[in-house]
């Protein structure tokens, strides 16, 4: 698969359009992108890096190192009890849609998650 057809299957996973995809690249409009996507335009390696990040995956899977992306960001949650898994879920719910709903950060997130979950151990330890 392409760079430009893993932008794509991205972007649509994302449900971004290609309008709201060429505005977070400060493209001017979407053909742009529509270009970058069909493999008719080459991108630079710092604009990789800048999809790679607006699309919440790495450069090396964008560029077809990877055949899966990343799962770099991902959270154990097996260690957690249900009833402790139930608490992880409400927590960091709500504080996703509080105070991280325009962080496109998933890094932010997941070490947010690592620390209540790493609170939930603890209040587990001293039970």
């Amino acid at each position: 698969m392409s760079i430009g057809k893993r932008i794509k299957k991205r972007r649509e996973e994302l449900g971004y359009t290609q309008e709201q995809l060429a505005e977070k690249m400060g493209y001017k409009s979407k053909s742009t992108i529509n270009k970058i996507e069909a493999g008719i335009n080459d991108i630079t390696q710092s604009k990789i890096t800048a999809f790679a990040k607006i699309l919440k995956t790495t450069p090396s899977y964008l560029m077809g190192w990877e055949d899966e992306e990343s799962e770099i960001y991902k959270v154990d949650t097996s260690i957690l009890t249900d009833e402790e898994l139930a608490e992880f879920n409400k927590v960091t719910g709500v504080n996703k849609q509080l105070f991280f709903e325009d962080i496109d950060e998933e890094h932010d997130m997941a070490l947010f998650k690592q620390a209540v979950i790493d609170i939930l151990i603890k209040q587990r330890k001293k039970k």
